[in-house]
């Protein structure tokens, strides 16, 4: 019992980890934006989204791709994500912004002109055996490798989440959703569980050996 009563405390620490974690990338995407806009196609291709504010020129090359399961506080969509080949011919996933699943067959307007967002990390889908994994239409993962095969240039990291979004779309926060503090208070309900367990297994070896 003494073992089953170290558990907690192994899962208090984990939790506190994630915790640590998910406060450095707020802390990251909050010093991004004092960084000023940066041309995204002026940064090296192995470069890594850091939620930084780009802007960016290009022709769109990529079918668009609605990317399913996506809420907008309690309510379902999309995101509508589409390619783009920037002026160093790299290419770049932009988010259109995010639709309702409702109204998925409304067209959307094209991509023109200088654009403006955030780059930002590729969205990490959990998925369930039969999910759709592609790069056309309506998917429930994004395959970049094949995404990246078939535009032919390379692929960069990432998508950029535009500010501005045109109707029918409706813009996504791009700041991270998550809080910290969740974290925390699961690692003090470990923590709490693991010094309840504890006494109970130094109470029942007394009585044991009494």
């Amino acid at each position: 019992m003494l073992s089953l009563a170290l558990l907690p405390f192994a899962l208090a620490v984990w939790q506190w980890q994630r915790g640590q974690e998910r406060a450095a990338t707020l802390a990251q995407f909050d010093q991004a934006a004092r960084q000023g806009t940066l041309a995204l196609a002026e940064l090296p291709l192995d470069a890594y989204p850091g939620w930084q504010p780009v802007w960016l020129r290009g022709q769109v090359v990529g079918a668009v791709i609605l990317l399913n399961n996506v809420y907008r506080g309690d309510q379902p969509g999309v995101r509508v994500l589409q390619a783009m080949r920037l002026v160093d011919n790299s290419a770049v996933l932009v988010e259109r912004g995010w639709l309702p699943a409702a109204r998925v067959a409304e067209p959307v307007p094209p991509l023109a002109g200088e654009l403006a967002g955030r780059w930002v990390p590729l969205p990490q889908h959990f998925t369930l055996p039969g999910a759709v994994r592609g790069v056309v239409g309506r998917v429930d993962d994004l395959d970049t490798v094949e995404l990246a095969t078939r535009l032919g240039v390379p692929l960069r990291q990432g998508i950029v989440a535009l500010d501005r979004v045109e109707p029918p779309l409706l813009a996504l926060p791009s700041r991270p959703p998550f809080t910290p503090q969740r974290h925390y208070a699961y690692a003090l309900q470990w923590l709490l569980l693991g010094f309840c367990l504890c006494a109970a297994a130094i109470v029942l070896w007394r009585r044991r050996h009494d």
